[in-house]
């Protein structure tokens, strides 16, 4: 089964996520994309939860899926040795039958040369680099591996600007994830 992994710390989930990944598995060809909620990326500095727990952002994944045929959430990182390096969350994928497809933002690919055994994961998966704002993309990817989703949905919004201003910004999440939010005063709502 082809399956996109679409990771990310998910701090809150925001609807420009769910639509990419709608769009993605709309237009590329693959069975299911799993939003995988990464717990800590070896190339950040630090990692803010901001008041939501893993178990917080797990649940608000679960909240945001429900309801999009092909979207599921997917918490095999966070039972992973840390800091989680792609190269073996796609291996582990891979060990269990799924055929992973690795979705990245083009901030991600720019970068792509510094993450653990880049070369690795360049000649044994597939790669889909979606668009992100203030980064640009060449027209054509260099290697036969790779996808560059020039006409994804380009969203102009972050998470850490969702969570600097949880009250105003509650209309950028999916149905229910603000409500969850809400209830469990995350975020410092």
């Amino acid at each position: 089964m082809k399956t996109g992994f679409f990771g990310g710390s998910f701090n809150p989930v925001h609807l420009g996520h769910i639509r990419l990944a709608e769009y993605l598995l709309a237009h590329y060809p693959m069975d299911e994309i799993r939003l995988s909620l990464s717990p800590e990326n070896p190339l950040k500095q630090a990692n803010h939860p901001g008041g939501a727990t893993e178990l917080d952002r797990l649940e608000m994944l679960r909240i945001a899926c429900a309801g999009h045929k092909g979207l599921r959430p997917w918490d095999g990182e966070l039972r992973m040795p840390r800091p989680s390096y792609t190269v073996n969350v796609l291996a582990a994928m891979h060990e269990n039958n799924i055929d992973p497809v690795l979705i990245i933002g083009a901030d991600n690919w720019l970068n792509f040369n510094k993450w653990y055994k880049s070369d690795e994961i360049l000649a044994n998966y597939e790669i889909i680099v979606y668009p992100r704002p203030g980064f640009k993309l060449n027209e054509t990817p260099k290697h036969e591996n790779v996808k560059f989703a020039l006409n994804a949905p380009l969203t102009d919004v972050s998470s850490t600007e969702i969570r600097n201003n949880i009250t105003e910004n509650l209309s950028l999440l999916p149905d229910g994830v603000a409500d969850y939010i809400k209830k469990n005063k995350l975020y410092g709502y």
